[in-house]
């Protein structure tokens, strides 16, 4: 008699705690997006924002990890692209790669002015562009 109350209490106690996590998963999946940046497209640039604008609807904002795919890139055949080291290590030294219209390689080449010469690259193999082609006015690899 005596373990089945003790069950009972450590049953309680199981679906409170199994309760009280379902509703911290809820509040964060359902909350978690309002602290996303929203990214704008203007002038083919990007404006990044925290929270909407009252005059603008939804439709204007894409939610969006990298405002890079909003920016409209115009290429009539493959030798408009290039593919360009994005990050400080080369994709053959675990970094990353893209393809870009050529008149963006030096904003690119810019961004790795700031790479520091002691930066350790792991020596992992990431490439995966073999050409870049322009399809429907993009550039893709």
């Amino acid at each position: 008699m005596k373990s089945e109350v003790n069950f009972i209490k450590n049953y309680k106690w199981f679906l409170l705690i199994i309760v009280v996590l379902l509703v911290l998963i809820f509040i964060w999946v359902y909350f978690g997006d309002e602290k996303k940046d929203y990214y704008f497209l203007q002038d083919n640039q990007c404006i990044k924002v925290k929270e909407f604008p009252e005059k603008i609807t939804f439709s204007h904002y894409e939610k969006l990890k990298d405002c890079e795919d909003l920016i409209i890139r115009q290429c009539d055949n493959n030798n408009d692209c290039i593919k360009v080291q994005t990050s400080c290590c080369s994709c053959n030294m675990g970094g990353e790669e893209k393809c870009v219209l050529y008149s963006e390689v030096e904003k690119y080449n810019k961004m790795l002015d700031d790479c520091s010469d002691k930066i350790l690259c792991p020596a992992v193999f990431m490439c995966e562009i073999e050409n870049c082609k322009c399809v429907n006015g993009r550039c893709v690899g």
